[in-house]
C-alpha cells in the first residue's frame, strides 16, 4: 500500500443552507401569524412549544453547517492520507482504533465519510468528495486495501446531517 497523497474537497452544504433559511423563516412566520387567531390557551400554548423547538432544530443545525463552513472552507481542497496507523484530511488526524466505518453515500458523485466510534452521526469535517472520475477509482481502491488492512468495514449507507 502507498502513502500516496490525494487532492479531494470537503463536501459543501450550500444546498442545505438553502434549504434550512426558507424553512426556518415559514415557521416563524406561521408561529407570529398563529398569535393573532383566538384559539384555546392550551392549544396555542402546544403550538408555541412545538414551533418553538422545530425553529430551534432548525437554527442549531443551521449554526453548526455555517460554523463549519467558516472554520473548515469547503470549497478549497484538502489533503487525504491514508497512513499505515491513521487516518488524515486536511488537518484531521484520526487513529484506525477511532474509526468505526466507513460510510459511501450516492453512486454518481459520491461523498466518502469516516464514522467515529460512539457517534450517531459522521462528523461533517470528516466527509469528502473526489475531485474527478479518474482519481475516484484511484482512491477507492487504495481506501478499500487500508480497510481490509485495518478491519474498518466500508458501508454503502446515507449519510445524514
Amino acid at each position: 500500500m502507498s502513502e500516496q497523497i490525494h487532492v479531494v474537497r470537503r463536501k459543501r452544504d450550500i444546498a442545505v443552507v438553502v434549504c434550512f433559511i426558507p424553512l426556518l423563516s415559514s415557521y416563524i412566520y406561521s408561529l407570529v401569524r398563529n398569535s393573532t387567531l383566538e384559539i384555546p390557551l392550551l392549544l396555542y400554548v402546544l403550538s408555541v412549544c412545538c414551533y418553538m423547538y422545530v425553529i430551534g432544530l432548525f437554527g442549531y443545525k443551521l449554526f453548526l453547517i455555517l460554523r463549519y463552513s467558516f472554520r473548515y472552507y469547503p470549497l478549497r481542497f484538502v489533503e487525504l492520507e491514508l497512513l499505515p496507523g491513521s487516518f488524515r484530511l486536511g488537518s484531521c488526524s484520526v487513529k484506525t482504533s477511532e474509526i468505526e466505518a466507513i460510510r459511501i453515500d450516492g453512486y454518481w458523485n459520491s461523498t466518502i465519510g469516516v464514522k467515529l466510534k460512539g457517534r450517531k452521526q459522521i462528523p461533517l469535517h470528516l466527509r469528502m468528495k473526489y475531485q474527478n472520475t479518474l482519481q475516484e477509482d484511484e482512491i477507492m481502491k487504495e481506501l478499500r486495501t487500508w480497510s481490509e488492512i485495518h478491519q474498518i468495514p466500508i458501508q454503502y449507507k446515507r449519510i445524514f446531517y
